[in-house]
């Protein structure tokens, strides 16, 4: 019996403890050289730019998560309500580079697609392959040699120009 009394005395001071860290209130401020500090009480009484900052706790383990969880955090703000727009500014940042990242990306892929066409090509025509073009009426007109050593040159030059 005396042991279930010690327990209960136990948890009962444990529960005190806890429940008066999740009331403490956070402080942030400047310093005079512009150092940002934070804690539940400010340095001194000379502090220009001091704030009161709303801390949202972690739910102890084993407890059921508060009614905001599985919300993203741009609600968290200060006592002049800046880091919800902030947050919200980086997110879409984050996206947009994302989305050029991927638009380079895929730039990037259509070159190197053209530039093995481009090296295909001028490979069979070293080849000395006999290349049929079609005629305004449909019909079949191999290249002459002078037409084909032209159509090499072009291509080397694309090549160097486009292809790195």
């Amino acid at each position: 019996m005396r042991n279930i009394r010690l327990l209960i005395l136990a948890l009962l001071i444990l529960g005190l403890g806890t429940s008066y860290s999740w009331a403490r209130q956070v402080y942030k401020w400047v310093d005079e050289n512009g150092q940002v500090h934070y804690g539940d009480t400010p340095a001194n009484n000379t502090i220009k730019q001091l704030q009161s900052l709303e801390v949202q706790h972690a739910a102890p383990p084993g407890s059921s998560p508060p009614p905001s969880a599985g919300t993203d955090n741009t609600s968290a703000k200060d006592s002049k309500g800046g880091y919800g727009e902030q947050l919200k500014q980086k997110k879409e940042e984050r996206l947009k580079n994302k989305a050029k990242a991927a638009e380079e990306k895929k730039k990037q892929d259509q070159l190197n697609a053209e530039c093995k066409e481009m090296r295909d090509h001028l490979q069979n025509m070293q080849e000395g392959m006999r290349l049929v073009k079609r005629d305004d009426k449909g019909e079949r007109v191999f290249q002459s040699e002078e037409q084909r050593a032209t159509d090499i040159a072009a291509t080397k030059a694309r090549i160097q120009e486009r292809c790195k």
